[in-house]
C-alpha cells in the first residue's frame, strides 16, 4: 500500500568488489506496471549520495597465494586452496580461485594466508579469518580479514610488494 504513484521511494544499493560503497537516492514513483513482471518507474533523482563502507580503500593486485584452513588448536589442516589475491589493504584482502562446483562455499573460519614474495623468496604466512564468500563467473571470491596481531608481518609484506596503503 506504500508503493503507489506519487509516493517517495528511497533506493539503496551496495556496490560489491573493490568499491565497497553504498549509493542511495530518493525519488517519486511515476508508475507501477501491473501486467507481467512488476516494475516501478521512478522520477530521475535530483541528488545521489554515496558513502564508503570500508575504513581503507582496497588496492587491486594479482598476487598468487594459498589459503589453508586452521584446526581448533591453530595448527594447519590438510585443506588448502591455491588462488590469487585480487585486492588488498592492511586490514584484509579478497582471495579468488576457480571452481566448477557452483554450490562451493568457504565457511567462516580461521585460516592461514601464504604469499610468496619475489623479493623475499620465502613464504609469508598471515593468520586471518574468512568473512564471506560468493560464487561468480566460475570463481569463488573469499573476503578475508587479517589478524591484526600480525600487523608487523602485513606491513613488511606490503612494503616488499611495493604496495603503499594509507
Amino acid at each position: 500500500d506504500v508503493l503507489v504513484k506519487g509516493n517517495v521511494a528511497i533506493i539503496r544499493y551496495i556496490v560489491e568488489g573493490t568499491k565497497g560503497e553504498c549509493i542511495a537516492f530518493a525519488s517519486s514513483i511515476r508508475a507501477i506496471s501491473a501486467i507481467g513482471d512488476k516494475l516501478i518507474f521512478l522520477e530521475y533523482p535530483t541528488r545521489v549520495e554515496n558513502r564508503q563502507l570500508r575504513s581503507t580503500q582496497r588496492l587491486p593486485t594479482h598476487i598468487p597465494a594459498k589459503i589453508t584452513m586452521l584446526k581448533s588448536d591453530s595448527s594447519k589442516s590438510s585443506i588448502s586452496l591455491d588462488g590469487v589475491i585480487i585486492d588488498i589493504t592492511s586490514k584484509g584482502c579478497q582471495f579468488t580461485f576457480k571452481t566448477d562446483a557452483k554450490d562451493t562455499k568457504v565457511k567462516k573460519s580461521p585460516i592461514c594466508v601464504s604469499i610468496v614474495s619475489a623479493a623475499n623468496q620465502h613464504s609469508t604466512e598471515i593468520n586471518a579469518q574468512v568473512r564471506n564468500s560468493r560464487f561468480e563467473n566460475g570463481q569463488i571470491s573469499v573476503g578475508i580479514e587479517f589478524d591484526q596481531r600480525d600487523e608487523k608481518i602485513i606491513g613488511g609484506l606490503l612494503t616488499s610488494l611495493a604496495i603503499d596503503v594509507v
